[in-house]
């Protein structure tokens, strides 16, 4: 068996056969929405170019699908013969047997087998791709926006976004806002409002507090998650210029690396000098007034 045709039959193609690959048994790749049903019919070819024969109906099929390297089995997906005499398989991917199965947008590798007589023999061994359909999921929270990234990396439309990706690069500017959210709950002295901020009298330790732990204060972090951060433009700045470097970080690999590794550090090196001069201020009541003050510049002694 040296040739393997692929046929893919799903909703969206109505009754037509799509042809989706057309190699060998080993590295042919299938793909397909997450959410969808598809049947592949497997055509096993000789060296002649005619179907394999010999095979029997009863002779039997497996399909395993799994991580990868020797990774556990996660699904076996329906497989059956369509003709046993003219070496035809049907392979079927499932909307409900992926999610029983538990398996997420991805690569996976599949193989299918057949037993005839005494020789197992392996039909398929490729790879399945599922790419993600729309969901429940919410996105991030962020400090900038698209256009925000733009101002300082004008020609960002260059770098086209996969399928993969969300819009407007919202993942990374997702990822600058833990960034910086991080940057606050690590410089968050306490003072009189004690080492979680919520004892006002100064606590056991007066007016100068008491000695911090390693531990992020809970309640900057319950702040900071209830949006009560006060978002100035130097706080749109820094985080921006971190998220068009992580996006250029992400372009490692996809050709010619050397201007964007330069570029990635340059822009994450600036936003580590924006965000070292930033006073943030966390608004605890919603009145448009700063209540606690986090200074990203100073030194952290771990005193309050």
């Amino acid at each position: 068996m040296t040739n393997l045709v692929i046929s893919g039959f799903g909703p969206e193609t109505g009754s037509q056969p799509v042809t989706v690959l057309q190699g060998g048994p080993s590295g042919a790749i299938l793909e397909q929405p997450i959410d969808s049903d598809r049947n592949y019919q497997l055509t096993l070819y000789g060296p002649d170019g005619a179907a394999v024969t010999g095979f029997q109906p009863t002779d039997p099929l497996t399909a395993t699908m799994w991580a990868g390297e020797d990774q556990q089995v996660l699904w076996n997906p329906p497989v059956s013969w369509i003709s046993a005499a003219n070496a035809t398989i049907q392979l079927s991917f499932t909307a409900s047997g992926l999610a029983a199965a538990g398996i997420t947008p991805g690569s996976y590798r599949v193989q299918v087998i057949v037993v005839a007589g005494p020789q197992t023999l392996v039909a398929f061994d490729g790879v399945s791709r599922f790419t993600a359909a729309p969901g429940s999921s919410t996105l991030t929270p962020v400090y900038c926006q698209y256009a925000d990234m733009k101002v300082y990396a004008p020609w960002l439309g260059s770098l086209l976004e996969s399928t993969e990706e969300l819009t407007g690069f919202a993942a990374e500017r997702g990822r600058a806002r833990q960034w910086l959210d991080d940057l606050i709950a690590r410089n968050y002295r306490g003072g009189v409002a004690s080492v979680f901020g919520n004892d006002p009298s100064g606590g056991p330790g007066g007016i100068w507090g008491t000695r911090r732990t390693f531990i992020y204060s809970p309640y900057i972090l319950d702040q900071l998650v209830q949006n009560h951060l006060i978002v100035r433009p130097a706080i749109v700045e820094a985080t921006a210029k971190y998220a068009v470097g992580l996006v250029l970080q992400a372009q490692l690999g996809r050709g010619p690396t050397s201007d964007f590794a330069r570029l990635a550090d340059r822009f994450l090196a600036d936003a580590h000098n924006s965000a070292v001069c930033l006073t943030c201020e966390i608004d605890t009541n919603n009145d448009g007034i700063g209540d606690i003050a986090v200074l990203l510049g100073t030194t952290n002694s771990f005193w309050a």
